[in-house]
């Protein structure tokens, strides 16, 4: 709303710019200029806010907050955000292990593990549980893992010893 605000007056004052004399277009000129610092300082911070709220941190937080099969312990170290695409990989990735878990498996404990190593991010997520019941070369949601993975030049390594085990490694990206 306050950029909405804001452009309106920017196209006041520029529409006014045209009806003042040279003498008072200085002024309007300078109006003009804070209206513009203004709004480029509104859009920085929406564009702040936005990247804060959509941090990987705080949407594995907001997953697990929300799964009650069992306990979930997240350990996250990285360095620097992941980007759009790696974010919705790792959530997606995410999302369908514990999906997993709650289906397939008798886990009492989840491990997620996100670290940043060199340019990788390392995704391990691994359950304390007997998967007897599920096989790690088929179905679709771990097909999409190694799917997803792949799509942005990583790999992924799934097993069912000793519990359910995904290994995701994932370039980050810098450009």
């Amino acid at each position: 709303n306050v950029g909405h605000k804001l452009t309106s007056a920017l196209v006041q004052i520029g529409a006014l710019e045209f009806t003042m004399s040279e003498a008072k277009q200085s002024e309007i000129k300078a109006l003009h200029a804070t209206l513009d610092e203004a709004m480029a300082q509104v859009r920085e911070s929406v564009h702040n806010l936005h990247r804060e709220s959509v941090s990987i941190e705080n949407s594995l937080h907001n997953l697990i907050s929300n799964y009650k099969f069992c306990t979930v312990d997240l350990n996250i170290k990285i360095d620097n955000e992941p980007d759009n695409n790696i974010i919705r990989a790792i959530m997606s990735i995410t999302r369908e292990a514990l999906a997993n878990t709650a289906k397939h498996s008798n886990a009492d404990l989840i491990k997620i593990n996100l670290n940043q190593i060199a340019n990788n991010y390392i995704l391990l997520i691994i359950d304390n549980g007997k998967t007897d019941k599920i096989d790690s070369k088929s179905g679709l949601g771990l097909l999409s893992i190694e799917e997803r993975a792949i799509l942005l030049g990583g790999i992924a390594n799934i097993s069912t010893e000793n519990g359910f085990r995904i290994f995701v490694r994932l370039p980050i990206n810098n450009t």
